[in-house]
Parts: C-alpha cells; structure tokens; sequence
C-alpha cells in the first residue's frame, strides 16, 4: 500500500487506550502517516467538545466526524460546517417515552452543547462506569460542563443525538413503540452490557456517509479508505472502506464487517497495522 490513503479511525476502544490517552506510538505513526502524504481522519461517536481535545493532540487539519457522522467540525474555521438533527418535538417525545419505561437520564447533544436531564448518580452505575461516560460522552472541559434541563422544560431545539437510559428488558419495546410513530426518521442503537442506554440519530447519518463527505471537500473522491473501528457504530464505516479492519477488543457482531484484523487498543493495533502493512511499505519504496 504506497499510494496515499484516507485513513479514517475511531477513537474509544480503536484508539485510545483503556485509560483514554493516546499512546507515544501511536502519535508517532500517525504523524509519520500524514508526512507520508495519507490523510488521518477522527470518526467518532463523541460530541465535538469530547473529541477536540485528541484532534488537537495529533494536529490535525482535517474536519473532525464528530457524534457518529451528526456532525462536521472545521478546526480551522472553529465551526461546525455539517449538522443532522432529529426534530425537537420526535426528541421530546422519545424522551417522555424513555421515562414511561422505566427510563431515569437523557442526554441530549445540541450544536455544540449538551442538555442532560437528571443525573447518571441514580442509575446505580459503578465509578468506572460513571467516569468513561463522563469522559466520552460529558466531557472535561469545565466550560462546556452539560446544561440540566427539567423534564417538563423539553429540549429547546432539535438535537444531533440523543442518549436515553431504558431498563434492559425494555429496549425492544422501546424501539418497536418509537419506530411505529408516523413522522419518525431516526435510527436506534442499543449500546452493549452494562450500559443500559439506547442511542438515537438522525436516519441516514453514519460515520460512513461523514468520511464520503470529507473525502468529497478534500478533494480526495478517488482516494481509498482505510478504516479502524471496534462497536456496531463503526459497522457502516468498516463496510464502506477499501480495508476496513477490526481491533482484537471488537464487538463480536463487527466481525462479519471486517476485512482484516488488528491487535486490541491497549496493545496500539492502530499503529501495529500502520507500521506493517502501510508505513514499512512506504519506507521501502
């Protein structure tokens, strides 16, 4: 693989490290990548603010896919330049229903702002649990810190994404009930055991179609993609890539998507592939 890339890489579980940090190697391959004339491109299921501070991190100019494809964000311009919301009143309505089934959080991702009503304190959530979901989903900027909302306020826009606590044994249910409303266009994603949060946004957006769209304003159209991920959120990107390739840590369910394989996160499967099958290949040419 000598000729120039786009290389598309999601961030938790694909990565980052367990600990939320990027490794040294890790920077290093990527930075050699991008002095070797492929493109590293963010694609993650976080919000902009949650995001940004690994982008900076590696340096990057490229737009940043920000809440599984929601959302483009120019790091130069320092704006979002593509925004997919779901209406407010379909956003309302999800969360009420959210509450009728046992539901006790909602989260809610407006622009660059996060609306949260109630606090994950009462879901009984272990502090590990607690602390990648502030991380990942909150964010640690003490400026950008979530805005609660009461219920009975509702949103005051149209949100990008919205995350809803439902028991466990409720999900089907909530799904089968929301997809049956006439005027809903979303797409649900259950997220894995012990979270028991439903993740919903706006139909059609996918990392997938968010890569397609930066290649398209780089000019890049004609260029192969390779990309990296490990949850079901990276389905569509590893599908729609020339390789797309699995971290050792996936979800068992991405399996049938991957083309090829890689080590886990905490062993930098990111950079492992990089260095053996592309930048070694590079070197040698």
């Amino acid at each position: 693989m000598t000729v120039p890339w786009l290389i598309a890489i999601d961030l938790d579980g694909t990565l980052l490290h367990p600990d939320h940090t990027i490794s040294a190697m890790s920077k290093e391959t990527l930075s050699h990548a991008i002095a070797s004339g492929h493109t590293i491109v963010l694609a993650t299921g976080r919000p902009p603010r949650a995001a940004l501070p690994y982008h900076r991190e590696l340096l990057l100019t490229t737009p940043l896919i920000a809440l599984n494809g929601a959302i483009l964000w120019d790091e130069a311009q320092q704006e979002i330049i593509t925004k997919k919301t779901i209406s407010k009143s379909s956003a309302n309505d999800l969360i009420d229903l959210s509450y009728a089934l046992g539901g006790r959080m909602a989260v809610a991702e407006i622009g660059f702002e996060c609306y949260l009503l109630h606090s994950f304190g009462e879901l009984g959530w272990t502090d590990s649990m607690t602390s990648f979901f502030q991380k990942a989903v909150l964010g640690s900027d003490p400026k950008r810190q979530p805005r609660e909302i009461r219920r009975d306020d509702g949103l005051p826009d149209s949100p990008c994404s919205l995350l809803l606590h439902v028991p466990r044994n409720q999900h089907e249910r909530f799904i089968k009930e929301a997809s049956q409303r006439p005027t809903l266009d979303v797409h649900f994603r259950s997220w894995r055991d012990p979270y028991e949060v439903i993740e919903i946004s706006p139909s059609g957006v996918s990392k997938a179609t968010a890569v397609r769209d930066v290649k398209n304003r780089l000019g890049l159209s004609l260029a192969k993609t390779l990309a990296f991920g490990d949850e079901m959120n990276d389905a569509d990107l590893l599908r729609y890539a020339d390789i797309g390739i699995a971290m050792a840590n996936a979800n068992p369910q991405l399996i049938p998507y991957a083309d090829q394989f890689t080590a886990s996160n905490d062993q930098d499967g990111v950079a492992q592939y990089l260095n053996t099958y592309l930048l070694e290949k590079t070197r040698e040419a």
